[in-house]
């Protein structure tokens, strides 16, 4: 099983990841003031242990309507409900 993350590349728009055993891709779109649509997520088919929780995280993505970056950390929200997601950035080498 992989760590789940997701990496946003910010010259093509792109976002992909993994859930924790499938792999995913897709198209994110920002608009000022921090709102953020991230859509055609497409991901690999495996039969994972813990799918549910893959499911959920990338759910969290779909849904997101609306995001803010407190130091290293990206925050999705959908409207104004409790945070969807945190992720804490950790920089490739």
């Amino acid at each position: 099983m992989k760590e789940p993350h997701v990496i946003f590349k910010t010259d093509q728009n792109q976002v992909n990841g993994n859930g924790g055993c499938n792999g995913f891709g897709g198209q994110y779109e920002l608009k000022a003031p921090n709102r953020i649509k991230i859509d055609r997520l497409v991901s690999t088919q495996m039969a994972c242990p813990a799918l549910d929780i893959e499911n959920q995280f990338t759910k969290a993505l779909t849904e997101a309507d609306n995001y803010y970056v407190n130091g290293d950390t990206l925050i999705i929200n959908k409207a104004r409900m409790a945070p969807l997601a945190r992720f804490v950035a950790v920089y490739m080498k």
